[in-house]
Formats: C-alpha cells, sequence, structure tokens
C-alpha cells in the first residue's frame, strides 16, 4: 500500500513537470539526468544510477526510505546556412547565408525508488528519450529552404515505472515499461511559381494542365503549410543487466524496445491572399530499438572510467507518408519522404573522479555519427555527423545531492549537399538544391535528489 501511495504521488509530479510543452532539443539524447549528461551517457555500467530505469535497469538502486530526483536540462541549437542555390531558378540560383531561430529549449526529467527488499528494488522515472525542435525564418526572402521547412518538432515524453532485482552479489537484472505519449509536426511554404525560366519543360508531378497549374500557382505560391499531430499513447520496454565481479570492474547491457505511434490531427494552409483551407492529417512513427553496452573499471577508489557502446536502429525509418483527407488545396492528397536512414553505432566515454568526500567532478565525449544519408537530407530532420563534449559535477549537501552539466555539441564539418537530395529537391518541383551548412548546439542540466 505505501508503494502504491508512492506511485500514485510520483505520477501527479511527472504530470506536473510535463504539464508545459517542452522538447528536446536534438533527435537523440546524451543521457538521461545531468551525471549521465556529464559523461555524454556513457553509465551504462554505472552502479547506484538514480536515472538507471532508462540508463541500464539493472543499476536500479534503492535506499530503505525513498529517494526522489528532478531535474531539467536546457539547450539551444545553433545552425548556420552558408551557401543555398536552386538550379534553373532565377530567384533562388544563389541566397545570402541564413540560420536558425530556434529559442532554448527545456528537457525535464523525474525519478523516484525504493529498496522493497535485500534484492528488490522498485521506481519510476519520466524523461523525453527522443525528441527534436528546429526553426528558421518563414519568409522565403530570408530563408529559401522555407519551401522544404522553416519548422520542426518531433518528441516522445515517457513514463516508466520498473525494478531491478539482484541475483546475487555480482549480478542484477531489471526491466521497466514506458508509456509514451508523442506529438510531431511541421511547416513549410508551398512552391508553385507562375513562370520558371528553365531550357526544359518542368513537368509536375500532379499531372495538371498548365492553364490549371498557372491558376494554382497564382493562389498558393508561397503559402504556409502548418502540420500538427499527435497520438494517443505508445509503449517500450527496457531490459538491463549489471555484472558487478569484484570492485574495480563493472559491465553493463541494456536493451530499449522500439515502438509503433500512429499519429492523427491537422493540416492548414494559409494562402498569401489570407485564404485558410484544411484538412485532417495522420501517419505513422516507427521508435528505432537500442543497445547499448558499457565497461566501468576503477584504477583507483576515487576515479573510474567507462566506455560504451549504443548501436540504435534507425534503419526503421525507411519512409515518412503525411496523408490529407481531403486534399489539401485540393490536389495533393499525400505527401511522401523517402528518408532510407541507416543503423549507426555511437561511441561514448565518460570519466569520474571524486576529488573530495562531498565533490565528484565528471567529463565525457561521444562520437554521434548522422543516420541520416544525402539522398535524403532536408530541414525537418537537418541532421550532421557530431562530437558531444560533456563536463559536470555533483555535490553532496545535507540533504540534497546536486548535480550540474554542461554539454557542447559540434558538427563534424560543413554537411554539403550538390543536388542529390530527393526531400529537398522535390519542394522546388524536382529543381536540384545546392546546399552547404554546419552548427551547434549548447547546453546546461541541474539534477537536484533527496533521500528521505
Amino acid at each position: 500500500m505505501i508503494f502504491l501511495i508512492f506511485l500514485i504521488v510520483s505520477t501527479v509530479i511527472f504530470q506536473a513537470v510535463f504539464a508545459c510543452p517542452v522538447i528536446a532539443g536534438n533527435v537523440d539524447n546524451f543521457g538521461i539526468g545531468s551525471r549521465a549528461v556529464a559523461v555524454c551517457g556513457a553509465v551504462a555500467a554505472c552502479p547506484d544510477e538514480t536515472y538507471a530505469l532508462f540508463n541500464n535497469p539493472g543499476a536500479l538502486k534503492g535506499d530503505e526510505g525513498f529517494i526522489f530526483s528532478i531535474g531539467t536540462s536546457l539547450v539551444k541549437p545553433d545552425l548556420k546556412v552558408t551557401e543555398y542555390s536552386v538550379a534553373h531558378d532565377p530567384y533562388h540560383q544563389k541566397t545570402e547565408p541564413f540560420s536558425s531561430t530556434t529559442d532554448g529549449i527545456a528537457v525535464p526529467h523525474f525519478s523516484a525508488s525504493k529498496k522493497i527488499n535485500d534484492r528488490i528494488t522498485a521506481g519510476i522515472a519520466a524523461y523525453v528519450p527522443f525528441g527534436l525542435e528546429m526553426e528558421w525564418p518563414s519568409a522565403p526572402n530570408r530563408n529559401t529552404a522555407a519551401y522544404n521547412s522553416h519548422e520542426s518538432y518531433y518528441m516522445r515524453e515517457v513514463i516508466t515505472p520498473g525494478m531491478s532485482y539482484k541475483i546475487n552479489d555480482t549480478v542484477s537484472i531489471g526491466t521497466g515499461i514506458s508509456i509514451g505519449k508523442a506529438k510531431t509536426g511541421q511547416s513549410n511554404r508551398e512552391y508553385f511559381p507562375e513562370y520558371i525560366a528553365t531550357s526544359q519543360p518542368v513537368k509536375d508531378k500532379t499531372g495538371l494542365d498548365e492553364a490549371t497549374l498557372r491558376k494554382i500557382s497564382s493562389l498558393f505560391h508561397d503559402a504556409d503549410i502548418r502540420v500538427d499531430l499527435e497520438d494517443d499513447a505508445n509503449l517500450s520496454m527496457n531490459i538491463g543487466m549489471l555484472f558487478t565481479p569484484d570492485e574495480k570492474i563493472s559491465l553493463g547491457l541494456t536493451w530499449r524496445s522500439g515502438t509503433e505511434a500512429d499519429f492523427s490531427g491537422s493540416a492548414v494552409v494559409v494562402a498569401e491572399n489570407g485564404m485558410i483551407l484544411k484538412s485532417k492529417a495522420d501517419t505513422a512513427i516507427d521508435f528505432p530499438q537500442q543497445i547499448q553496452a558499457g565497461v566501468r573499471i576503477y584504477p583507483l577508489k576515487t576515479i573510474a572510467f567507462e566506455a560504451d557502446i549504443l548501436w540504435t536502429e534507425w534503419s526503421v525509418t525507411n519512409a515518412y507518408h503525411l496523408s490529407f483527407r481531403p486534399a489539401i488545396i485540393g490536389m495533393i492528397p499525400e505527401i511522401s519522404y523517402p528518408r532510407k536512414w541507416e543503423d549507426k553505432f555511437q561511441l561514448k566515454f565518460g570519466t569520474e573522479w571524486q576529488i573530495i568526500e562531498k565533490v565528484t567532478l565528471r567529463c565525457g565525449y561521444t562520437y554521434d555519427p548522422s543516420p541520416i544519408p544525402d539522398e535524403t537530407f532536408d530541414f525537418v530532420w537537418p541532421d550532421a555527423d557530431r562530437h558531444v563534449y560533456g563536463i559536470g559535477a555533483g555535490i553532496a549537501l545535507e540533504e540534497v545531492t546536486v548535480d550540474i552539466a554542461g554539454t557542447y555539441v559540434t558538427s563534424d564539418g560543413d554537411r554539403i549537399i550538390k543536388g542529390e537530395s530527393q526531400n529537398l529537391n522535390s519542394s522546388y518541383k524536382g529543381l536540384p538544391v545546392g546546399m552547404k551548412a554546419g552548427g551547434d548546439m549548447k547546453g546546461i542540466g541541474l539534477t537536484l535528489t533527496w533521500k528521505y
């Protein structure tokens, strides 16, 4: 009964934390909780991990009383497009550089746990395992890529109850069931030029005659199309194992299952003359499964090094189809975005050093290769190969432990597209698009943990 009350109270706190619209700043995360953020997510083999229900459920540790933890990360992505051109379009063959306008984004997290007996620990956690939010200038004269996308968001928020079981002094296993809610949306300008100066006629994929196309062009060129979707609920599972053969080494293994989400919502078209058209919209998106393994060594009692490898099955994201009822602008029943994402491995490294009894310093590094090939790159998912650096500290005060973290993410050189992106080209009715872009993301995190 006591633990049931504990779970109910925890759920209420979770709902309060997520009452405001918040999403993560990138398609993946680099750790849940400020301790994990500081070491760039290299915590799969870390014993006594507060957010173990995500990082490794086998490492979930409780106390005779309750352990409560709450915190947030603030991230600010800054991307700049230095070159952007549309072949055969006299108005967009060369444009001025433009930058993202995304505000700082808050990403909260919460956990609670209790030791039930010598072998069993139960807990609950709330976090954002996947997310993205990007904004760009919406006016095409400031951002030519607005015809592809000038705003996009995608997030999955979950609450995960779970438990761990200590098999013996060296092996623990654990599991959690994640109950999620997902939202996604995007906005773009519609490209319907009345005249395109090309040496060859441009064939519109709708198959409409020239007179009809010119009429539609005059009404809907530069119209803004906004799509907002959400699902009812989705489920996934986390399973983990922690193996600690002695005091100087620990091994961790975690599997996070994928899940499917069926989205529905609305599409709104606002023409330059003020005309507004509305449709219902729906799509389906698969969230990928992940496997993370890590080894943690203690060369000294106060120093720990950990190396992890994380595999993500991004290939489940093969295509993205948006269906509209009725067809938007009276002629587009569906928009398809080929994705053809590729499975990727991340390498994660983290270090912790307890310099004095109550203070621990941390740092980490991750190499994060992009799953998005050049042929399906677009501004809905403006991703690139990234280097991730983390730093932080844990401070144990009288009644609370304070964990702070800072992170810096930078692209591994500029992302260069030379007309091969199907998604960019289709935004301009098949005209080849060239692009050069790069950027970075900065973030800070704070997590407070109490033991009662």
